[in-house]
């Protein structure tokens, strides 16, 4: 993805990357010791360890690739110019994220018993990037991704903006003018369009009272700076 001119990520990405990278290489680091010890050599350990080559040698491809991964990801970075706006969408998705609960806890819903990682937001930065090249910078884009988090994150933001009382309208010219998909990645040959601004209905929320009433509770609190209502009405 990433040796392509168009393809840009955001930092927190970078970050993830960064982090399975580690673990990964921590892990080859704890195999190669455990190989140079020569108080581990019995018989049946020696057998272990021939079956477990290959194995060693997919890890060190896997981390090789992350490797290379990383590096191409933090040339692709893409910083919006306008930082304070950017922060404000930010805040603003994050408080629809969790008051809709776009954002699923799996650790929760599961039962999942390992210590639960720390959320560093990374879905909402990229649906604050999204959503800042089009109000902002009026350009069209998209987003790919295996996680279905974002495209319900980014459909809810566009519900609560397309319907606040005086800028509404504007918000939604804006998001068909500069309109944003998602393409999601179901498995490894398949891939489909689950948003488009440009023709996104609130057929859903007719069906779906709950969140009816908090998208219509959102709208009624969102409150907008000055800077953002000028760039969304010019």
């Amino acid at each position: 993805w990433f040796q392509h001119s168009a393809v840009y990520t955001v930092p927190r990405v970078v970050v993830e990357f960064n982090g399975m990278k580690e673990l990964l290489s921590d892990k080859l680091r704890y195999l190669n010791r455990e190989k140079r010890n020569p108080y581990r050599k019995s018989n049946f350990e020696r057998k272990q360890e021939e079956g477990a080559e290959a194995k060693q040698q997919l890890l060190e491809d896997i981390c090789f690739l992350y490797y290379g991964t990383e590096r191409l990801a933090r040339k692709s970075i893409i910083r919006p110019r306008e930082s304070t706006i950017f922060q404000e969408l930010e805040n603003i998705v994050t408080v629809i994220a969790q008051e809709t609960k776009a954002k699923k806890d799996y650790y929760e819903m599961y039962g999942n018993k390992k210590k639960k990682q720390e959320d560093i937001h990374t879905d909402e930065e990229v649906v604050a990037t999204s959503l800042y090249l089009t109000l902002v910078d009026n350009a069209r884009n998209a987003i790919a991704t295996k996680d279905s988090d974002i495209y319900r994150m980014l459909m809810h933001c566009c519900w609560v903006l397309k319907g606040l009382p005086l800028q509404g309208e504007a918000f939604t010219q804006k998001l068909r003018d500069a309109p944003i998909r998602v393409y999601f990645q179901k498995d490894t040959d398949r891939v489909f369009c689950t948003v488009d601004t440009a023709i996104l209905s609130d057929d859903y929320l007719k069906k779906n009272k709950w969140l009816a009433k908090k998208i219509k509770m959102l709208q009624e609190q969102v409150q907008l700076s000055g800077a953002i209502r000028e760039r969304v009405n010019v």
